[in-house]
């Protein structure tokens, strides 16, 4: 199984506009060049560890679990918010 920070470093990797043209793929890349993108990686979900107010309400807004996936439920809905959260 891929690893969080290495999903969120090949994400980064590929939304990179400044080397979107002619850019090796992720698995190609020089070992340099992904550790330095994983650390961003690690860098954005540090930053995750702490929900804002709005990733909450819309857990809470999310209901009461029901079924075995609700950690991956209310994960994804807390993540879904911060997505729309305009800084």
């Amino acid at each position: 199984m891929t690893t969080m920070i290495e999903r969120v470093a090949m994400a980064i990797y590929a939304k990179n506009a400044a080397a979107a043209l002619g850019r090796q793929p992720w698995a190609k890349a020089q070992e340099e060049t992904k550790e330095s993108v994983r650390d961003l990686a690690r860098a954005a979900l540090e930053e995750m560890r702490v929900p804002t107010d709005e990733m909450c309400n819309a857990a809470y807004d999310h209901g009461k679990p029901d079924t075995e996936q609700y950690a991956e439920n209310y994960y994804r809905t807390m993540i879904n918010a911060a997505l729309k959260e305009v800084s």
